[in-house]
């Protein structure tokens, strides 16, 4: 109960404090970024879910080392995914608003970007709560998320207060809802499953960099020395970054285990 209705708070109380500070067409833009955000992670709430069962059975039968496994694992394929669908559209955020509302409302490309870039984090911290929920304990572990949810809200009303540029702000919430939130859940899991720091660095954090960091930098480059303002420019930078990615993703991200498996799940698809 409490989750959820920090979350549902954490939500609605930025907007409101924004439509106290700056009006309503500053919480329009607020609104459009929360629903490209929804887009693009539902498919990733659904690739979680279908960990879950996975999860709480292998807590329930004992086999921690396959249950910190699959958290590690879980967590490093969500932020994969997310990374290919959200990358593209948050370096041609601008272009695709543009096509598809005429006229942008201000701000609302900025914010997008910011919260699909925090969604990504969300990406890794996502199965936390599912991992956590498969001890029981989670009373403490809820009462510091809410914590961090009403810090949120907290956060954003004194830099709206103070004066500090909107785009700041709101960029508040990466490191609230986003990076503090993923701390929090790493610690309990590490106090009521026995996840340890380096298990989690050394299999899910270094495999995620060496998997993301290259295409990231090539499709900014690209952006950058073409700025994406027409279809064609778009398709190119999009087609480079995924292919980009897949290579590195599979070459750097994945360990040979679950290399072998994915190439072989492709070999029979393809033989179907």
């Amino acid at each position: 109960m409490l989750g959820s209705l920090s979350g549902t708070l954490s939500e609605s109380g930025v907007s409101l404090i924004f439509n106290v500070f700056c009006g309503v067409i500053l919480n329009a833009s607020i609104g459009l970024s929360n629903q490209i955000n929804g887009a693009l992670s539902g498919f990733i709430a659904g690739f979680q879910t279908a960990f879950k069962p996975q999860i709480v059975k292998t807590y329930a039968a004992k086999q921690r080392q396959d249950f910190h496994r699959l958290v590690c694992r879980s967590s490093k394929f969500s932020f994969f995914l997310f990374f290919l669908v959200s990358v593209p559209v948050i370096c041609n955020m601008d272009y695709i608003l543009h096509v598809w509302l005429v006229e942008v409302p201000q701000y609302a490309c900025t914010f997008s970007r910011i919260i699909l870039l925090g969604s990504l984090i969300d990406a890794m911290s996502g199965v936390f709560y599912s991992a956590i929920g498969a001890t029981g304990k989670i009373r403490n572990y809820q009462v510091a998320i809410t914590s961090v949810f009403v810090l949120h809200i907290v956060v954003t009303w004194v830099l709206l207060d103070l004066g500090v540029a909107y785009e700041y702000v709101f960029l508040s919430r990466i490191f609230t809802r986003g990076i503090l939130n993923f701390l929090v859940g790493l610690y309990f899991l590490r106090k009521v499953a026995n996840l340890q720091y380096s298990e989690y660095l050394s299999r899910t954090f270094v495999p995620i960099v060496k998997g993301s960091l290259i295409p990231f930098l090539i499709v900014i480059l690209l952006v950058c020395l073409f700025d994406s303002g027409s279809v064609g420019k778009v398709v190119l930078n999009t087609l480079v970054f995924e292919i980009a990615s897949v290579v590195f993703i599979v070459r750097y991200g994945l360990s040979p285990n679950e290399r072998d498996r994915i190439l072989s799940v492709i070999k029979n698809k393809i033989k179907k």
